[in-house]
């Protein structure tokens, strides 16, 4: 649903960003990414983190690398305004926006062209990239690959080069001077091979901030180095400043006053942040507590938000805190509303089958959660409700769910159409993970009548 916008201008001086992309998943975007905005933010920078696309994981290791709040960006799920809105929402009052893309640069729905690309991303907003390849047993062939990614079909504007796993500063020098001869884009430095600051990964991606209790140590040695063989102050030096457009948006939405109790921990902590600001913004103030260690629910509230995240893994837990759970089932069964996405959906069905294992839930719906060893659904999706309403989102999950339910939601990807999550008297809870931002129809009507 589109609405018109206000634009003006507003310059604010000293305000740069722009966007990290790899040549490949694995050449060591990520945790580039975050010594770049730690090391930035101890140079006295006010970094805004952001992410190209719908991950979860590397938003909670960007907001605690900038200490800012770290925002997805999505050209599938937003449309351009927005995306635009979005990024200049979140750069007020910040010097340096730091945007890391996703996959390779050009990588995103489909192969005829780039849509939905870090590529794509970085022409819609009109900032510069700065590429990462991988300085690995190559030599000249660098340049090559680099060429490559400047000339190909709409590329953006590659701003400067950093080279990944090099051997020595011979070595970088050597492919340094490869690429700005044959390519005439600069380099502004070079990341030694460091087995220290590797991020562990699992099924999902990378292991979460929740579990990874050295992290502040390893974030601050790792930009440190960074300093020694990357010239970040020549990075800021080289970025034009940006304008940043105000969007005064016509009061069209719904203004409303309730209490949500939204789950946040370790096993439920995936969230885009701004669909915490869609709700604030029309007047619904959010209590957070814990599935894992909290004994009842908020008092006084309205309705209950419940993300993704990694139940799976905190099964027994989760299953051993009764009273939270009985609680839940209370509330529920009584009508409370309630909207439950992908790990959040399957804590509120009868429980967790692990082998021979069964652990105990909430029970509210019917079905019994598991794992499988690959990927059930992933990837980019168009979502039919029964309300009258559709939109866009993103699946991604291992589990899957044993029940004789239809499906409350169509859901379509390509030439494939099928059905699933629930309805069961003011609780919708399914698969998809939704940006408000891009259904407020959808996000208007669970407000209205949920």
């Amino acid at each position: 649903m589109d609405f018109p916008y206000v634009f003006l201008m507003e310059r604010r001086d000293k305000m740069k960003a722009f966007i990290l992309a790899g040549t490949h998943s694995g050449v060591g975007k990520t945790t580039l990414s975050l010594g770049l905005m730690r090391s930035f933010l101890n140079k006295g920078e006010i970094v805004r983190p952001f992410k190209v696309g719908p991950d979860y994981i590397d938003t909670g290791y960007h907001s605690l690398a900038a200490k800012k709040k770290s925002i997805n960006i999505d050209s599938f799920l937003l449309n351009e305004n927005n995306i635009n809105e979005l990024f200049n929402e979140n750069m007020k009052e910040c010097t340096l926006g730091i945007i890391e893309g996703v996959m390779g640069l050009y990588d995103g729905k489909g192969i005829e062209k780039s849509f939905a690309s870090t590529a794509h991303m970085a022409n819609l907003l009109n900032l510069p990239v700065i590429l990462v390849v991988d300085g690995k047993g190559v030599a000249l062939s660098i340049a090559a690959m680099v060429h490559g990614f400047k000339t190909f079909k709409d590329a953006p504007y590659i701003k400067g080069v950093i080279i990944n796993n090099v051997n020595s500063k011979v070595h970088y020098n050597l492919l340094k001077e490869a690429i700005e001869l044959h390519t005439g884009i600069e380099c502004f430095g070079y990341v030694p091979k460091m087995d220290n600051i590797e991020l562990k990964s699992r099924h999902l991606g990378l292991y979460t901030v929740f579990e990874d209790n050295k992290f502040e140590d390893k974030i601050e040695n790792f930009s440190n180095e960074l300093d020694n063989t990357i010239d970040v102050n020549r990075i800021k030096e080289s970025l034009d400043e940006i304008n940043i457009l105000k969007f005064n948006k016509l009061k069209t939405n719904i203004i409303t006053k309730k209490r949500v109790a939204y789950a946040f921990d370790a096993a439920f902590h995936f969230y885009y942040e701004d669909n915490f600001k869609q709700l604030k913004d029309r007047g619904i103030e959010l209590i957070p507590f814990s599935p894992l260690k909290d004994k009842k629910l908020p008092k006084d509230i309205d309705g209950i938000y419940i993300g993704g995240g990694y139940p799976e893994i905190y099964k027994e837990e989760l299953s051993k805190n009764k009273s939270i759970r009985d609680e839940i089932l209370r509330y529920l069964e009584n009508d409370l509303p309630c909207y439950a996405e992908c790990g959040g959906m399957m804590y509120l069905t009868r429980g967790f089958k692990d082998n021979n294992k069964f652990y105990p839930w909430v029970g509210f719906l019917d079905g019994e959660s598991y794992m499988t060893n690959k990927l059930q659904s992933f990837g980019y999706i168009e979502v039919e409700t029964p309300f009258g309403n559709s939109f866009k989102a993103h699946n991604f999950h291992y589990s899957n769910c044993d029940n004789d339910n239809k499906g409350v939601y169509t859901l379509t990807k390509r030439n494939k159409k099928w059905r699933e999550g629930f309805l069961k008297k003011k609780t919708l809870a399914g698969y998809p993970h939704v940006y408000f931002r891009g259904a407020e129809e959808f996000l208007e009507f669970l407000i209205k009548h949920l």
